[in-house]
């Protein structure tokens, strides 16, 4: 009788492969993921950048499909399970920077960019979320983040400023100027989600070309508002500021207080300098209130009619000029 030829065992496959192919499936699962998990976010019409979109995959999406291979996962299943994670994850509420005048986002001084972002423009939008990206073209540009995140290294402005000085050190009159551009894969339809604010570097007497980013589309033309309007709106505004005015030189003291070199000895307190020093405090105050009642005049001038935008810009640059004079006169030891 003929022996029964045995079953030919299979060969075994090196546990180094099985590693391998089982990496090889979690990184194409992982791909697949946040693939059409950002289909469906542009679907809802929601904003999440790439970062946010990885982290929302690896938190939310992937614990569910996690260990299964690729092949066996349905777009459907996954699309539907993003929808309904979106239902429960609260979205940030964007400020629309269709409602900022276009005079509060241009004529900015290129040097002053970094206070203004910190302090002006949260005060304008009551520190809410807003869209925002610095963009100097070739020299730099930031992309789009919240501004509620802004930090001058963290958001890289300070790499921009360094980029920038070739072309603003003989330009005094370099500036940044805002607009409003459409996101990609959004419309011009006045929702807050659909926009972001975008400044431009002017220097040399042109606008220096902003490279595309991952949001820009079109820029969009933000609707005038009346005096009434304007004067209410600067009332919250300015006290908005000086609020987050306060807040940033409380910072920066308690920073240069922790960085300053403690005296090995006191010293005697000296009466004649101290009187010196509040009577500077005295004549100071009182240039910047003299500068402070030139600004108010020329605002209401503007208001009226009476300087047009460009006579404005001069003016309040001449008024600028009179009080870093006036200061520097009196830092030399010079009579106001």
């Amino acid at each position: 009788m003929a022996k029964k030829n045995p079953t030919p065992k299979k060969p075994s496959v090196p546990k180094v492969e099985n590693a391998e192919r089982k990496r090889q499936y979690a990184t194409k699962l992982l791909e697949k993921l946040v693939r059409h998990t950002t289909r469906e976010l542009k679907k809802q019409k929601l904003y999440v950048d790439d970062k946010r979109t990885m982290e929302f995959v690896k938190l939310e999406v992937l614990p569910v499909f996690r260990g299964l291979n690729p092949r066996d996962v349905k777009v459907k299943d996954i699309r539907e399970l993003v929808a309904d994670l979106l239902k429960t994850t609260p979205t940030i509420q964007y400020y629309n920077p269709l409602f900022i005048p276009i005079g509060d986002i241009t004529g900015i001084m290129w040097a002053d960019l970094d206070d203004y972002l910190d302090v002006d423009l949260r005060a304008i939008v009551d520190n809410q979320p807003l869209r925002v990206d610095i963009n100097a073209g070739v020299y730099g540009s930031t992309g789009v983040f919240n501004l509620q995140d802004y930090q001058y290294e963290a958001t890289q402005v300070n790499e921009i400023y360094e980029g920038i000085r070739e072309v603003v050190d003989n330009d005094s009159n370099a500036e940044w100027n805002g607009r409003v551009m459409v996101r990609k894969g959004f419309q011009d339809d006045g929702n807050a989600e659909s926009y972001f604010l975008q400044f431009v570097l002017n220097a040399g007497g042109q606008e220096i070309e902003p490279t595309e980013t991952f949001e820009e589309s079109i820029g969009v033309e933000i609707p005038k508002e009346t005096q009434e309007q304007r004067r209410a709106r600067l009332k919250g505004v300015i006290a908005r500021k000086k609020e987050l005015a306060q807040e940033r030189r409380k910072k920066q003291k308690e920073k240069s207080m922790r960085l300053r070199e403690r005296p090995k000895t006191k010293e005697a307190p000296a009466t004649e300098v101290k009187s010196e020093a509040l009577q500077r405090q005295e004549n100071v105050k009182e240039i910047m209130a003299t500068q402070q009642k030139l600004i108010d005049d020329a605002e209401r001038f503007f208001d009226k009619g009476i300087y047009d935008k460009k006579e404005f810009k001069a003016r309040m640059k001449e008024i600028t000029e009179q009080t870093n004079l006036a200061l520097s006169k009196f830092k030399r030891g010079g009579e106001i």
